[in-house]
């Protein structure tokens, strides 16, 4: 079991049979994509789909850090989606809809919201 969704590609190659992340939660079809591409071999489609997967964290990090803490900032992406869970516990902050808009805007540009 891993669970460093940026490093998922490192832990299968070291072995590792199953993952837990919060990402995988907004991300399921990519990151079963890479699971599946690496089981078969296809090692260039699972980095592709690794290195997909680090854009969107590296932005959901930064937003993270700044505006909502880890459980504010992945419910306001998955409310995105479509899956609209409420707001997170304190001491995390709900994400303001204007920061949500932010987000939104930087994710569409590295085409997360198509990768489905």
């Amino acid at each position: 079991m891993y669970g460093v969704d940026e490093q998922l590609i490192g832990a299968l190659a070291m072995g590792a049979k199953a993952c837990v992340g919060s990402t995988y939660n907004y991300m399921p079809e990519l990151t079963l994509r890479l699971i599946a591409a690496f089981e078969v071999g296809d090692i260039e489609k699972s980095r592709e789909e690794q290195y997909r997967s680090q854009a969107a964290i590296k932005i959901f990090m930064r937003y993270a850090k700044q505006h909502g803490g880890i459980a504010g900032t992945g419910k306001a992406i998955m409310k995105m989606i479509g899956l609209d869970f409420g707001p997170p516990r304190p001491p995390e902050k709900t994400v303001s809809a204007g920061v949500a808009k932010q987000l939104q805007a930087e994710l569409e540009l590295i085409g997360f919201f198509k990768w489905k």
